[in-house]
């Protein structure tokens, strides 16, 4: 079984009052959406964001990872 985390955020938008709260997928109406460039869908985004993470570990290896060097 593989596990990984997904996070996103957004601020609700108390302003908009044409945009619609999507959650999920699902659309509430007459509810403050969420504030952002796109659908502000924290639930789907955030699920995106798990998959999309263990996808990445499975193709990244020690070879591959950037490596960080302190320059003075």
């Amino acid at each position: 079984m593989k596990v990984s985390i997904g996070q996103d955020s957004h601020r609700f938008d108390f302003e908009n009052k044409e945009k619609k709260l999507v959650l999920g997928g699902v659309i509430f109406e007459n509810e403050n959406p969420m504030k952002a460039n796109s659908d502000g869908d924290v639930i789907l985004h955030a699920i995106t964001n798990a998959i999309s993470r263990n996808n990445m570990q499975k193709y990244t290896s020690e070879k591959w990872q950037i490596k960080c060097v302190k320059v003075e």
